[in-house]
């Protein structure tokens, strides 16, 4: 039942993970935090949207043993522009691209479950050997 328990954990952790998230690509970063500010190069010109420096993805190639997000796995969004808060009142110009925020993976993300795993096994082993044979104080 326990084990089963875990499963269940695991999946939903795993479920939640599954969504796309929108950002602005600014050279090797995403940066996913969108402002309330709107951006317009001119009064009649459509609005652009305004992301911060907050937070950022790193971009790596796919042979890299880095953390981000590989590369090929962001998808560009067609004509779609950005601006990234660069400072007080300055800006710098990027591209509307969506990626899965799952992919971004760092080479010591893929043994937490195995660590997890083990340290659950050795509490729960400690945990029941002390029901079973408690230690005379």
């Amino acid at each position: 039942m326990k084990f089963l328990s875990l499963l269940i954990f695991i999946f939903f952790i795993k479920i939640s993970n599954l969504s796309a998230e929108t950002g602005c690509n600014l050279g090797d970063d995403i940066y996913p935090d969108l402002t309330s500010e709107i951006y317009r190069d001119c009064p009649a010109c459509a609005a652009i949207p305004v992301y911060s420096t907050s937070d950022k993805v790193h971009l790596v190639n796919t042979n890299e043993a880095a953390c981000g997000v590989p590369r090929n796995s962001i998808s560009y969004s067609p004509g779609g522009s950005c601006k990234v808060k660069t400072g007080p009142s300055s800006y710098a110009s990027g591209n509307l691209n969506s990626y899965d925020p799952a992919l971004n993976d760092c080479p010591l993300d893929s043994g937490v479950y195995v660590l997890l795993l083990i340290f659950s096994a050795v509490g729960g082993f400690s945990i029941k050997k002390l029901l079973f044979f408690p230690v005379a104080v």
